[in-house]
């Protein structure tokens, strides 16, 4: 079970977004929990949540419906958007 609004990142072990999903999470802290599934060790989860491309970024919102996602790589300010709007519900700090 969720506590908190998520990111969850289907990605590769040393996939860019890594990066980015870091310095989201310090960005977030104590706001959005952050998590990784390393498709490498975990080819069924991979399988299960449809993943074919990487990173597919899902954006799950506390109660567990209508998760967004986003499949490719995208400019840190993409991610920060729908964190802010859709996830947290205030207007977007990287406009």
């Amino acid at each position: 079970l969720l506590h908190r609004t998520s990111v969850v990142g289907a990605t590769a072990t040393s996939h860019p977004y890594n990066k980015k999903r870091s310095s989201l999470a310090v960005r977030y802290k104590g706001k959005v929990d952050f998590y990784k599934i390393n498709i490498d060790n975990n080819e069924a989860i991979a399988r299960q949540l449809g993943v074919s491309s990487i990173p597919l970024v899902l954006f799950v919102p506390v109660d567990g419906n209508d998760v967004q996602g986003m499949m490719g790589v995208y400019p840190t300010d993409a991610y920060v958007d729908v964190v802010d709007e859709y996830l947290l519900g205030m207007p977007s700090k990287s406009r």
